[in-house]
């Protein structure tokens, strides 16, 4: 059923902006989420389609919907404070899944930036509500703690391809979540008694202080953190 993955955030074969540039790395990203089967799977964020868009000019979702037939599974998390939490733990570590490299880096908690990561989650969610009802684009609508648990999810994208669901392993990813994550929920709602998380919310936060975004402002362009990055 494809190799999903954030497959558009590879290095681009050709530099530059032109179309050549965008096919280059379209099919890139086609060829390294494609199966023996011939399927495809690709992981897309809103950062996806807003940068692709700024860059090329292309809808990248369009795009896909016109090559493929498309299944479109949108993931949401329950529990978005301990998203958020995972989050700020993953840009700390670097480890972004319960089966990615560790490394001897502890996270520590730092209540602003999972201030700032729970709005951008929702402007995220958001992103992807008005994107779908805007293009009358049809999707199931999936929760992430579902997708752990396996079945439910198989079943609906094994139908979708015509497959039976024989043979597949369960996802060896699990939650992340465990005691450090518990922690931090009871110390975030403890500082929210006494503090207020829009002093972070992303709106409010200036551009980086760099020498790359003064050039940046300087001719124009986007300045960082780009929009649903952080």
């Amino acid at each position: 059923m494809g190799q999903v993955d954030e497959w558009l955030d590879t290095k681009p074969p050709e530099s530059g902006t032109t179309k050549q540039a965008f096919e280059a790395l379209y099919a890139k990203a086609v060829d390294l989420g494609s199966s023996s089967n011939g399927s495809f799977g690709l992981k897309l964020f809103p950062r996806h389609l807003l940068v692709l868009q700024k860059k090329y000019g292309v809808d990248v979702f369009h795009r896909l919907s016109q090559d493929f037939e498309t299944m479109r599974l949108f993931v949401e998390r329950r529990d978005r404070v301990a998203q958020a939490i995972s989050f700020s733990r993953a840009l700390q570590t670097g480890q972004w899944s319960s089966e990615g490299p560790r490394r001897d880096v502890k996270a520590t908690y730092d209540f602003a930036q999972i201030c700032r990561l729970y709005f951008l989650i929702g402007e995220s969610y958001a992103f992807w509500r008005d994107y779908l009802a805007a293009t009358g684009s049809s999707y199931e609508h999936v929760y992430y703690e579902d997708m752990v648990s396996f079945d439910d999810v198989l079943n609906t994208c094994a139908a979708f391809f015509g497959l039976g669901v024989e043979g597949f392993e369960p996802s060896p990813l699990k939650v992340q979540r465990d005691a450090m994550t518990d922690e931090f929920k009871e110390r975030f709602k403890a500082d929210l008694r006494v503090r207020s998380p829009l002093e972070f919310h992303p709106k409010l936060q200036a551009p980086d202080r760099t020498a790359s975004n003064l050039a940046k402002a300087f001719r124009g362009q986007q300045t960082k953190p780009y929009p649903f990055s952080y």
